[in-house]
């Protein structure tokens, strides 16, 4: 078998499969000191990876001589719909088409999904022993933690940032235990980092003692990485969306549509914003009424597509305030969309033409 003919089967694959590398946790939150915004609905984020991939095809790196890195970067290209939707955004790192996989940290590509700027990469060696240490489901909810419980430790521009397995992190379905390789994923707010061009990331796997001092036995990197931009059309709403707050009396308005590859984001204006935002503690709910107010016009919003196809913005949302304006950011539950082939929004009973 070539390497054409797999990256052919690998394009022609039945999306079960797909179906079952994908994985979420909706108890998982990230959160960042700088953040302004509110997290007002579960945020589900679904990653399928290469192994279940090479599974199905039932052969290996080793086998056909395609290296971990390639492989892992042809599954993501496949789940997120890159090559069907023409994602402009989305962008691939060089790395070793054929051959072992080296140790270190490997970026594997990166895309701005107008939330977060979104970095995979590999680590590897990371034995099997450390991979027992992450599972996912013993690491939920725990208090107490001890050298047997690794995590994944994130650290940007040399401070530490967070742990990754509270950004959404997959663990057993995203390693390769012949070349010892891990796939991770990090999520860097694009507010936290709107001044920066580059930054520089290193993971460290370890334990966190009573102390909370952090023990790492393996580190990973550092690595520095470009951040992107989003590919965006911004629509303006000639005659804004008008919407009542029963619960406090006050007005607001949808005043347009920010639509990319892989959501919408909303721009909101309403009453009483200078007073509610920003969110000072996780028991200010002072935004709650207004979310509420806008959240069913949001929710059933209709994007229109050239070929006569629609979609309902069923996404998962959260909110920012910035310089005077609300931005409801949703994300697609699963894949991308063409932002070329959007012709019209439906919001409120009314319809707007994007071009």
């Amino acid at each position: 078998m070539t390497r054409e003919q797999l990256w052919d089967i690998i394009g022609d694959i039945d999306d079960r499969f797909i179906a079952e590398a994908a994985q979420y946790d909706p108890k998982q939150r990230s959160r960042s000191p700088e953040r302004i915004g509110v997290m007002s609905k579960k945020r589900i984020i679904t990653l399928a990876l290469a192994a279940a991939l090479i599974l199905a095809l039932g052969v290996t790196a080793c086998a056909i001589g395609v290296s971990i890195h390639r492989q892992r970067q042809e599954a993501l290209r496949h789940e997120l719909q890159i090559d069907e939707n023409n994602v402009t955004d989305y962008v691939e790192f060089a790395v070793p088409e054929e051959g072992a996989t080296e140790g270190g940290l490997t970026l594997l590509s990166t895309m701005n999904n107008g939330d977060y700027q979104l970095l995979y990469f590999n680590i590897s060696p990371v034995s099997e022993e450390m991979i027992a240490c992450l599972d996912q489901e013993n690491l939920r909810d725990r208090e107490n933690r001890d050298d047997r419980v690794f995590w994944p430790y994130l650290y940007v521009n040399g401070e530490y940032y967070g742990i990754l397995v509270n950004l959404h992190t997959l663990y057993r379905d995203a390693y390769d235990p012949e070349t010892q390789t891990l796939t991770l994923r990090a999520s860097l707010p694009n507010l936290k980092f709107r001044d920066s061009e580059t930054v520089e990331i290193r993971v460290a796997l370890g334990y966190t003692d009573n102390y909370a001092q952090i023990h790492e036995s393996a580190s990973y990197g550092p690595v520095p990485i470009t951040l992107t931009q989003q590919s965006v059309i911004s629509v303006r709403f000639p005659e804004p969306v008008d919407f009542e707050n029963p619960e406090t009396g006050g007005a607001g308005q949808i005043i347009g549509a920010d639509l990319y590859a892989e959501g919408v984001t909303w721009l909101v204006t309403h009453d009483d914003m200078e007073s509610v935002y920003p969110i000072e503690s996780q028991d200010d709910l002072r935004w709650l009424p207004w979310t509420r107010a806008r959240d069913k016009l949001e929710l059933e919003a209709q994007l229109h597509f050239a070929d006569g196809s629609t979609r309902t913005n069923l996404a998962v949302n959260r909110s920012e305030y910035w310089n005077g304006t609300v931005y409801d950011i949703y994300l697609f539950f699963d894949g991308t969309i063409n932002i070329d082939q959007v012709v019209s929004i439906t919001i409120g009973g009314q319809t707007y033409v994007v071009r």
